[in-house]
């Protein structure tokens, strides 16, 4: 009997009853082995060394590409934020953050210790951070003072904002943790997509800070790497990645460079219909703000400016002014970029008072911190500097483009002394339009109404008349922080209340404006110190005071001192500053 003809073989397995039968067929062995056999040389296939290389590489082409897109997206905004500094190192630097944290999602994502890896990111940003202030004043051990330093310069200075030291760790942070979570998303999260979305919040809000000479730069930078991303992403399909030489790769990305040509036209055309950037709707800087102060003693004690002059002028030295009266406050007037003038190369400013006689006065700028404003005398007709400089016909101050006033900056003023009482007396012609605003005024109190009825009529002897009512019996107390000042408050101060020196100049400012005189209050410095042979002028001198308006004279600054304080001020329009007693506590 042969094997196959044996039942057992075609029936169900072996029972107890019928054991199974030994293989004694040399037929099934060999079948058996072949089996064995080829089931080996399959599994030696699968487990081939260059079969193994393959399978990574794979891999980390399909993380390659999508830690990539998100790097060129928040390259993005690094361009753009580094356009609010007109800085093309920070922009370089912002690109280097961007690639930073895409680099480094992507090895963490390599990583056999992929959480170690991640947990490490915060260190190692920090670490390139204060690396990157090595040639910082005071290098990385003053990382934290430096960055609080930008950022206060950052609030106060006006795009394209100086690209201090504290700023290189700012970028380095912000757009690296970016880069870093968009790519981890794309490669992590299996979401590409969305990495590119991430940076683009950031992108908007940058575009929106950009000065107006970095318009262009900034929308060509924000439109071209996201361009760049989107292409990388969509370039392909993934899978068919490896199929493509390198040679495919450089066309098509040489095809892309061509397509974007036109692109960057439209973009050009675009920018200049102002399409991009619109002029706003509303612009917060054209409403008048409160003014903020600074206690003395937070202020550093340094020399801000040095004066040099064969005159006795010793200020005061306006910085700004308060001409708007809202709602019981002194407030500053709204700023426009388009009303500052561009100083000629003759220096002249006004020609009230040209043909005068001319006094000259010249300021060397040692440090006036992250102030654009230049500190100027009133009644200044000419201004003589190798400096690019600006002036803002309703501040009546001069200060640079952008940025801060540079510390050794020096400019030589021309102006006529400050007129007498006798010459203010005999003004008699009333002031134009122009100067409405600073009449506006609420309805004047009954007790001013009193004064005003037996006060002369001339503008000037009826503004002294109101100013000696009020400072021979007003008692000056506290500090100089600007606060409201409602009529009802100078009812007080006329009936001798105490008065802070701002309350105080306040009153003086609405009294001239019920006395029919133009009138705000002028803030900056007084004085003059003596060190070593040289004039400065420090924060201790800050000081406010009243200025009035008067035709064919301008703005004329006034500063007096109530009789029942500590010390007095020469209360005459050329007033001199006395350093034993100061007008402020607060700059």
């Amino acid at each position: 009997m042969t094997v196959t003809d044996d039942p057992r073989l075609d029936n169900g397995p072996d029972t107890d009853d019928e054991p199974a039968i030994p293989i004694t067929s040399g037929a099934l062995a060999a079948d058996d082995a072949a089996r064995l056999a080829t089931s080996a040389s399959t599994s030696a296939d699968q487990t081939d060394p260059d079969a193994a290389d393959d399978e990574p590489v794979a891999s980390f082409a399909s993380m390659l590409r999508p830690a990539l897109a998100a790097g060129l997206a928040t390259s993005a905004a690094g361009l753009v934020v580094g356009g609010i500094f007109a800085s093309w190192l920070a922009r370089g630097l912002g690109v280097f953050a961007a690639a930073l944290g895409a680099g480094w999602a992507l090895y963490a994502a390599r990583s056999p210790r992929a959480s170690v890896a991640q947990g490490v990111f915060p260190l190692m940003l920090l670490l390139v951070s204060a690396l990157s202030l090595v040639t910082a004043p005071g290098g990385p051990g003053e990382l934290p003072t430096l960055v609080g330093d930008a950022i206060d310069a950052g609030r106060s200075i006006r795009p394209p904002v100086p690209f201090d030291p504290g700023w290189r760790v700012l970028i380095i942070m912000v757009i690296g943790t970016i880069g870093f979570a968009a790519a981890s998303i794309g490669i992590t999260y299996g979401r590409p997509k969305l990495a590119i979305v991430v940076p683009l919040p950031l992108v908007g809000l940058a575009s929106i800070t950009q000065p107006e000479s970095e318009q262009f730069i900034a929308g060509v930078c924000a439109f071209l790497p996201v361009l760049a991303a989107i292409g990388v992403l969509f370039g392909g399909d993934q899978d068919d990645t490896g199929e493509l030489d390198r040679s495919f790769e450089a066309k098509r990305l040489v095809r892309g460079l061509i397509a974007g040509i036109p692109l960057v036209a439209v973009l050009v055309a675009l920018n200049s219909a102002s399409f991009l950037f619109p002029e706003p709707v509303f612009d917060p800087d054209d409403k008048p703000q409160k003014p903020r102060a600074a206690p003395l003693a937070a202020a550093e004690d340094r020399v801000l400016f040095e004066v040099s002059t064969g005159a006795s002028l010793t200020g005061p030295w306006r910085v700004g002014a308060l001409d708007v009266y809202e709602d019981d406050n002194w407030l500053i007037p709204g700023f426009n970029q388009d009303r500052l003038v561009e100083v000629g190369d003759d220096g002249a400013i006004t020609d009230l008072r040209a043909g005068d006689t001319q006094l000259s006065v010249t300021i060397t700028v040692r440090d006036l911190g992250d102030s654009a404003v230049l500190p100027l005398l009133g009644g200044t007709t000419q201004v003589a500097t190798d400096a690019d400089v600006v002036y803002d016909p309703r501040m009546t101050t001069l200060r640079v483009p952008s940025g801060r006033a540079p510390a050794g900056l020096v400019y030589t003023l021309q102006l006529p002394d400050y007129p007498s009482a006798e010459q203010l007396e005999a003004v008699d012609r009333e002031p134009g339009s122009e100067l409405s605003d600073q009449l506006l005024v609420p309805e004047a109190p009954d007790e001013v109404l009193d004064l005003l009825a037996r006060a002369p009529s001339n503008p000037w002897l009826r503004l002294d008349l109101l100013r000696n009512e009020l400072l021979s019996v007003v008692t000056v107390s506290g500090a100089g922080a600007p606060v409201a000042v409602p009529p009802s408050k100078v009812v007080e101060l006329l009936s001798g209340e105490t008065g802070t020196p701002f309350e105080i100049v306040a009153a003086e400012a609405l009294l001239a404006r019920w006395a029919g005189v133009p009138s705000r209050i002028g803030f900056g410095f007084d004085g003059l110190n003596v060190e070593d042979e040289l004039s400065t002028v420090r924060p201790r001198n800050a000081a406010q005071w009243l200025e009035v308006w008067f035709e064919g004279y301008g703005w004329v600054p006034l500063i007096g001192a109530p009789a029942k304080a500590e010390s007095s001020l020469d209360s005459d329009p050329n007033a001199r500053y006395n350093p034993t007693i100061e007008p402020s506590s607060d700059v």
